[in-house]
């Protein structure tokens, strides 16, 4: 008998949080799993572990914007919203913990010429 219970898919709840949270911020950012032009948050799993009743999964947030300063600070406030998700539904997934890991850090992509902040961190979501 399998007592585990079904684990949410991780990157659009982890959207959803962004963008809500940018919304209540009134930031234009734009959020997704791939890189746009402008300023942009760009979310991907990176890894994690799961246990019986939380997944606990790695995420990697680059942010994007015109200016260096401009970037580090969305980097910023990205980190903000990931704690202040925390006890928030999203996309079918509750948030139960946030931590960031590394970052902010400017790092530059070779494939845009728009600067990018970058952060990592671990977001523990519940099980249902």
């Amino acid at each position: 008998m399998n007592n585990y219970g079904t684990i949410p898919a991780s990157q659009p709840v982890i959207v959803a949080a962004v963008k809500a949270g940018l919304v209540r911020y009134s930031d234009a950012a734009t959020v997704g799993t791939k890189f746009r032009d402008g300023r942009h948050v760009r979310v991907s799993r990176i890894g994690g572990d799961g246990g019986f009743a939380t997944d606990t999964a790695a995420f990697l947030f680059e942010c994007y914007d015109q200016n260096e300063a401009n970037a580090e600070r969305l980097a910023l406030l990205v980190d903000r919203i990931m704690k202040e998700s925390r006890g928030g539904s999203f996309a079918g997934g509750f948030v139960t913990g946030w931590r960031r890991t590394s970052g902010p850090v400017n790092f530059e992509d070779p494939g845009t010429t728009n600067p990018r902040f970058q952060l990592t961190g671990d977001v523990t979501l519940l099980v249902a």
